[in-house]
């Protein structure tokens, strides 16, 4: 039963051993091949180009050939992995995959702010993203496939220990998470020690999502376990949209659907359809149920009142859903995902109106890494985004107190440094995936090794983020895995773990 990842040095360090000699895994050493994966992947390719095609009958040719371009860089790594190019945790795949969505389907798309802009923009806007993730895969690939010197032994979590932990991480996340929407928290708990709090259990319930649902996929839980973790992770997953911010609910979602995808070496197409199906359905309502239950006189939700909160958001989803585009109070959740016209409004105004930040967005990141305990004055990790998005008119600085606008990393570095941001971008996410990605090849699925790429991995998935918020989350997530060292357990690198 394979209990590692792709890339499984174990084998030479057994031969290295038997000969009396330390060893470095040879820099060719491949990953696994997922046929159904590679399957997968080249059929959403001619997906989007059949579509692609369909659309240049309303659609500039040169704006089809862009949207195709970030397509085919974006899905690139994707391919490689799948082929066993490359060892390890495919956490650049992951990262690039989501730009077919949020930069090359709105090009071609038909969406109203993408359209406000001419051919020639969006050709070199989307220049720009092929140029990032080809520089991101370049980097990875090199990364990745470095000598790597192999381990006598890793530190593990015990399989049924760590299904147990982490059974008890989602669970405790799904409470903290209910008891901040009913209050609670904020009656017994000094909030800076509250943010240390949920931090570190939610860093632990992302990671128990990944790895659980892989487990799940590779056979490897009897019925009792496959119960447990349903029902902990359905409860975590309602706790986190009845705080009617959705993105963290679909996140955890795909960060399972990942897991699992990888464990079971094919997509499960029908679940990720009807997710996708849900949470647009409930995007639609989510206006409606933000005005009654955001409103200054609103009680707070309490556990008896969830069934009647559900019930309000179907009425609002079918109500919005029925409603005509020109009536409708909700945008499409396809424009939610969109961040291709930000990119294109970045580049139509900088650096002439609006000179390049040079930076602005990134000084007060060390800052950010302070706990808040210990300097209560320090900035939220947002506020990049505050600036990018009042420097730029898409919000003035009151809105920016009570909404987020999704900037996401690559718009950020243009705004910065224009082009040479994106490319210096590209490179640095090679060079840190790559790394993490890296370590994770041959070792086993429950060390801390993976259970830092994981992490990452979990990351790679926020299409939203700006730096700021990257590097704080990332950063707390990877010392919160230190309070695991306590209950890990020496093994040979060759024992199943």
């Amino acid at each position: 039963m394979r209990r590692s990842w792709p890339g499984r040095n174990s084998v030479q360090a057994t031969s290295a051993r038997s000969e009396g000699r330390a060893s470095v895994a040879e820099p060719g050493a491949k990953g696994d091949f997922y046929p159904q994966l590679r399957i997968a992947v080249v059929a959403v390719w001619v997906l989007f180009l059949a579509y692609a095609l369909i659309r240049l009958a309303v659609e500039p040719f040169t704006s089809v050939v862009g949207a195709v371009a970030i397509a085919t860089a974006a899905l690139l790594p994707a391919f490689l992995w799948t082929g066993g190019g490359v060892p390890g945790l495919p956490i650049v795949p992951i990262h690039t995959v989501a730009f077919v969505w949020t930069h090359a389907l709105p090009v071609i798309a038909g969406g109203l702010e993408v359209g406000a802009y001419d051919a020639d923009e969006i050709m070199f806007a989307s220049f720009c993203m092929v140029i990032y993730c080809v520089l991101a895969t370049i980097v990875w690939i090199l990364i990745a496939n470095r000598a790597v010197k192999v381990r006598a032994s890793y530190y593990v979590l015990a399989s049924d220990w760590g299904f147990t932990f982490f059974i008890v991480a989602i669970g405790i996340g799904g409470f903290l998470v209910a008891a901040m929407v009913n209050g609670w928290i904020y009656f017994a708990m000094d909030p800076g020690i509250f943010g240390l709090l949920r931090s570190s259990v939610l860093a632990f319930a992302s990671i128990g999502m990944f790895l659980l649902s892989l487990r799940l996929a590779r056979g490897e839980m009897h019925l009792l376990q496959r119960v447990a973790f349903l029902t902990v992770a359905a409860f975590f997953l309602i706790a986190q949209i009845t705080t009617l911010y959705l993105i963290g609910a679909m996140i955890s979602l795909a960060s399972a659907a990942i897991g699992y995808t990888i464990g079971r070496g094919r997509v499960p197409w029908a679940a990720m359809a009807a997710a996708l199906l849900f949470f647009g359905f409930l995007h639609a309502g989510k206006g409606d149920m933000r005005d009654n239950y955001w409103a200054n006189d609103a009680p707070t939700l309490t556990l008896s009142e969830v069934p009647t909160f559900f019930a309000d958001w179907i009425a609002a989803g079918t109500r919005e859903s029925t409603t005509s585009d020109d009536e409708a109070g909700s945008s499409p959740i396809s424009e939610r995902l969109d961040l291709m016209h930000l990119l294109l409004l970045v580049q139509r105004r900088s650096p002439d109106a609006v000179p390049y930040l040079g930076g602005e967005t990134y000084r007060f990141i060390p800052g950010l890494l302070i706990p808040r305990i210990f300097d209560a004055d320090k900035p939220p990790s947002n506020l990049g985004t505050s600036i990018l998005s009042v420097r730029y008119g898409v919000q003035s600085q009151e809105d920016t107190e009570s909404t987020s606008v999704a900037w996401g990393l690559t718009n950020e570095a243009y705004a910065n440094f224009g082009l040479a941001g994106m490319a210096g971008l590209g490179v640095l996410i090679g060079l840190l995936f790559g790394f993490f990605g890296r370590l994770t090849a041959g070792v086993p699925v429950m060390s801390v090794e993976s259970m830092a790429g994981v992490t990452v991995a979990a990351l790679a998935i926020q299409s939203e983020f700006t730096m700021g918020v990257f590097i704080t989350v990332l950063f707390q997530s990877l010392v919160v895995l230190l309070l695991l060292v306590p209950f890990l357990d020496k093994r040979p690198s060759g024992e199943p773990g």
